[in-house]
């Protein structure tokens, strides 16, 4: 399981922090969150205080106030400022002064919120280009830069024609940084 033969001990803590899987620090678990966090490389990830959970979601939060603020009228509703509290996906990536964060929640209507800092492609464009060609009046997603900064607010259905959990992948893991 992600280049580890045996986690256990993490498996076995439940105090809201992520554990270490083994030696290699590549993979950790926090067993209240049931949530893994992988690296390619070896990795640190602190345990004090505010907790890992508090860490995830206040950063989260952050990302849904400054959305909030710049998107002013949302592609479907405003259903996302109260509504990201159990996430289905996260996703955190840092590489230098370059980060992109975002989580997606929902059970049948998906909202999708990312904040990419410091990236040098203009993600508004690109999103601009894509929901030209799929927007509905059920679904949609909105854009917006601030400063060196842009923040993504994706929002539909599996029966609309803009899935966030279809477009997820294009959002965060298939970015590469530069």
């Amino acid at each position: 399981m992600l280049g580890v033969d045996d986690c256990d001990a993490a498996l076995k803590i439940d105090d809201g922090q992520y554990h270490p899987c083994d030696a290699t620090n590549k993979v950790w678990f926090n067993k209240r969150l049931k949530s893994f966090i992988y690296s390619t490389q070896a990795i640190n990830v602190p345990s004090e205080e505010p907790s890992s959970e508090d860490f995830i979601k206040n950063s989260i939060r952050q990302t849904i106030e400054a959305i909030r603020r710049l998107i002013t009228s949302p592609p479907f509703d405003e259903s996302y400022v109260n509504g990201i509290r159990k996430f289905d996906k996260i996703y955190m990536l840092q590489q230098g002064n370059i980060a992109i964060k975002g989580a997606i929640e929902g059970t049948s209507f998906k909202n999708a919120v990312i904040q990419y800092d410091n990236l040098q492609d203009d993600i508004c464009s690109l999103v601009e280009e894509f929901s030209q060609a799929q927007e509905d009046a059920s679904s949609g997603i909105s854009c917006k830069k601030e400063g060196s900064n842009y923040y993504v607010l994706v929002q539909g259905s599996q029966f609309t024609n803009i899935n966030p959990n279809e477009i997820w992948p294009d959002l965060t893991s298939k970015l590469r940084l530069k």
